[in-house]
């Protein structure tokens, strides 16, 4: 019987890949064990959220977890929500709805400041590598559109949330958490870790 899970919502196929690897690393610090399930739901949108999120709690976590307690984790890009007048998403409803729900004990963001992309851009040498592109390839610019002008150089197309972009096992995980940690506070906390548990380097 599971007392705790958490789900993970995300955008894309690139990211459910990615926050696999994520917490694998983190189930790694924490001698190999974690003391809860982990569920993983590509809502393929952020538009999706709003209502996405809500219908795949009630159908398909409640029934399947009759007696755990639920932790959510919404994972996002901020850059939409930055620069727009009139964001797609109201994360303070969508809080509201899931916290709402029976069996739900927590619901928090997990904000990529711009985009997931930047943090992809951490291990800006890792990502030259995986594309055999120099490693003293120069930088014109960050997130999204570096990653997209990188793939051209190569003849190849960066497709947001596209699993078939196929390099993130080819990234240097513990170097990126170790710059993301603030960002995936709520993450660690929900996976049961501690500030004391070294996950990020000193």
């Amino acid at each position: 019987m599971t007392d705790r899970v958490v789900v993970i919502f995300v955008e894309g196929d690139t990211e459910v890949v990615f926050y696999k690897r994520l917490v694998a690393h983190i189930r790694e610090k924490h001698n190999g064990r974690l003391s809860c399930k982990v569920e993983y739901k590509n809502l393929k949108g952020i538009g999706n959220y709003k209502k996405g999120a809500l219908s795949y709690i009630r159908k398909s976590i409640i029934p399947k977890y009759i007696d755990a307690k639920i932790t959510i984790l919404l994972c996002h890009d901020t850059d939409v929500f930055e620069f727009s007048t009139n964001p797609p998403v109201n994360w303070e409803n969508v809080q509201k709805g899931l916290v709402s729900l029976e069996k739900v004990d927590r619901v928090e963001l997990i904000k990529a400041k711009r985009s997931i992309e930047n943090w992809f851009l951490l291990d800006r040498m890792g990502i030259l590598r995986f594309l055999k592109l120099p490693l003293d390839t120069k930088s014109q610019g960050d997130g999204l559109e570096e990653m997209k002008r990188l793939f051209r150089k190569v003849n190849k197309v960066y497709i947001k949330g596209n699993v078939t972009n196929d390099f993130v096992p080819h990234l240097n995980i513990e170097l990126i958490t170790s710059a993301i940690c603030n960002e995936i506070k709520p993450l660690c906390k929900a996976l049961g870790m501690n500030c004391k548990t070294p996950i990020c380097k000193p």
